[in-house]
């Protein structure tokens, strides 16, 4: 089994021992290689320590982004640099600072030695004019002849598992990607994973300590794109130990949702009151990963207003304006990487047609809204319309007959999360669909019980005794379900707050549940349990 092995370098790497199971050892790791044309190679990067020592690689996947491996995190940001457009390190100039590290979400290193998920982006303090290398869209087929590059070591010695010095030149060679069944084989059912890695090498030829995180490319100069990244291996060019890359292509949904500015907005609206316009809109994410925006810019096209609302925040109100003048309403994402495209809308505010007049919760997913509408000379139709999180459920239409006198209007909401949400209506008169002014509901809170429940009255047969709640949290209404048990079972129709005891309970263990549901969900609680005497 191999020893952990810390490299003169203060390299964090990792090993897998013959036997399948990953050991904390070396790995990371250019065997058999030549140095690399730099006119070829230009995306390539080193990381460095602020002391100059080289200790992985990466990628230019953006000209403030670069692309390496999970497991190269073993120092602070601040203590990172990143040498780009440079393939000799030796007298090359210093590296660049970084200002933030994002690992993949889901990195993990379930055995040890053999991470999965094993990507990580570090965002450049400042843009550089150096050439990226694209994403690949497919991971690579078996014995395909594929690139890697690095600084790392460039030669192995199996006897004692020692590293050779590292290289201060860039070095690349060419590996062949081997079947899964091949790399099961080789590692071990459970550390190599098909869905997350892939390994290749050839004869003599392979990556090494120190080049952790470097680039493994299909196709060569502007056509080359990143297939891999260097991950982990046991030892370097051992003939049934094949590399270990991470798939570039299972992330690049995380990578791209990092790096690029973020997608449109979707389902904007500008719901019209007197002088304003509720500006109300949904965002998703490509995938689960892609981080949300960290802002919303807001734009009324005709006054030159704008308004920018924190991320978490997808609605704004457009004041001072004038009633029944149209105007034009354009909302774009926001994150550290620049703005998305706009979403546009158009809305003219007016005092109508629905006046909002407040929400409530009524129970668990349901809510009940209420409106003052004005004098209808022609039918109407509304549906609601709840905006929660990034998700928008419209309901279905409801015709609503014309009334010449004012009245109120009251709809039930359900089906709803217990979660904030905000609810608005959609009016549709002669074809035309008007959003009212969305009104808030706070996330509900579930109920918590502060006073215990308890059986009250002599447990005697023949007498009766009472189901007391004791006090309770939570957003209101909330409902309160009773059921007695008799030695842990339910006494079969005795849910009332009081119950008679009969011959069959005696010398039996007697005790109250008590289920309270609200707009935030249900809890349970079970009183102490009293014995009922003769």
């Amino acid at each position: 089994m191999r020893r952990p092995v810390l490299l003169l370098l203060a390299l964090l790497v990792f090993a897998v021992s013959a036997g399948g199971t990953a050991q904390a050892g070396p790995v990371g790791r250019v065997i058999g290689g030549v140095p690399a044309d730099p006119a070829v190679w230009g995306f390539a990067v080193a990381l460095t320590t602020d002391y100059g020592t080289q200790f992985c690689a990466g990628s230019l996947v953006q000209p403030q982004w670069v692309l390496t491996a999970g497991h190269c995190r073993i120092y602070a940001a601040s203590a990172v640099r990143v040498v780009v457009g440079e393939t000799n390190l030796r007298g090359s100039a210093a590296g660049l600072p970084i200002d933030r590290m994002m690992r993949h979400p889901d990195y993990r290193r379930a055995v040890p030695g053999a991470p999965r998920n094993d990507l990580m982006l570090l965002r450049l303090r400042d843009p550089v004019a150096a050439p990226t290398v694209a994403l690949g869209s497919a991971a690579p087929a078996t014995g395909q002849i594929l690139r890697v590059a690095g600084w790392g070591a460039t030669t192995y010695n199996r006897v004692d598992d020692s590293f050779g010095p590292s290289s201060p030149a860039l070095r690349t060679t060419t590996v062949r990607v081997r079947s899964p069944e091949t790399c099961v084989t080789d590692y071990g059912a459970g550390v190599f994973i098909p869905a997350d890695m892939v390994c290749a090498s050839l004869r003599g030829q392979d990556a090494c300590a120190g080049d952790s995180g470097g680039p493994l490319v299909q196709g060569q100069g502007a056509a080359a794109v990143l297939v891999g990244v260097v991950s982990w291996g046991t030892g370097c060019a051992l003939p049934n130990y094949p590399g270990v890359y991470a798939v570039v292509a299972n992330h690049t949904c995380w990578i791209n949702g990092v790096t690029l500015p973020p997608e449109p907005v979707a389902q904007l609206v500008a719901a019209p009151g007197d002088g304003v316009l509720d500006a109300e809109w949904t965002w998703s994410g490509p995938c689960a990963q892609a981080p949300e925006p960290t802002a919303f810019r807001v734009r009324v096209l005709e006054t030159g207003q704008v308004v920018d609302v924190d991320g978490a925040r997808p609605r704004a109100a457009l004041t001072g304006l004038v009633n029944g003048q149209a105007y034009t309403v354009t909302v774009s994402a926001l994150n550290a990487n620049g703005e998305s495209a706009a979403a546009t809308t158009t809305g003219a505010p007016a005092p109508g047609p629905l006046v909002p007049t407040g929400a409530a919760w009524t129970g668990l997913g349901t809510a009940t809204l209420g409106y003052e509408v004005p004098p209808q000379a022609e039918a109407i139709r509304v549906r609601t319309a709840t905006t929660h999180g990034r998700r928008l459920l419209l309901g279905p239409w409801t015709d609503l007959p014309a009334d010449p006198a004012s009245r109120r209007l009251r709809i039930g909401v359900d089906g709803l999360p217990a979660a904030a949400v905000r609810v608005r209506l959609d009016v549709e008169r002669a074809g035309v669909a008007t959003p009212t002014r969305s009104a808030a509901l706070e996330q509900p809170v579930k109920p918590a019980q502060i006073g215990r429940v308890r059986v009250t009255g002599a447990a005697e047969v023949g007498r009766r005794v009472a189901c007391e709640i004791g006090r309770w949290t939570g957003t209101r209404p909330i409902v309160v379900a009773r059921q007695w048990l008799r030695d842990g079972r339910a006494i079969t129709s005795a849910t009332g707050r009081s119950l008679r005891l009969s011959t069959p309970d005696e010398g039996t263990a007697l005790r109250c549940r008590v289920t309270v549901s609200g707009p935030g969900g249900a809890t349970r609680a079970t009183s102490a349990a009293v014995v009922v005497a003769g």
